[in-house]
């Protein structure tokens, strides 16, 4: 079964040739994240458009109760969103 998965797997993926890799380039055009700003509107959206009938996330919340409780919680979400945005940090909680 294994041979079976790696003989397609294997036609699927290409070989990438070490130190042939693109040069990233860095492209700045003003935009900093601090500029962005996170609405509440956009955070209630996103958790109601989240399936309810998946598995918990690794934050081990039901899809369910973010959905249900997205009215409530967009509000602390977005403050906490923008305020790392700005301050360029991920809080550790």
């Amino acid at each position: 079964m294994a041979e079976v998965f790696n003989e397609y797997f294997a036609t699927v993926f290409t070989n990438e040739v070490g130190g042939c890799m693109p040069e990233v380039l860095m492209v700045s055009d003003g935009i900093e994240l601090s500029n962005i700003l996170v609405t509440e509107d956009i955070i209630r959206k996103k958790l109601m458009s989240i399936r309810v009938d998946k598995a918990l996330g690794v934050d081990e919340l039901v899809p369910r109760f973010l959905a249900a409780l997205s009215d409530e919680i967009s509000v602390p979400l977005s403050i906490i969103y923008n305020r790392s945005l700005r301050e360029g940090e991920v809080s550790n909680d």
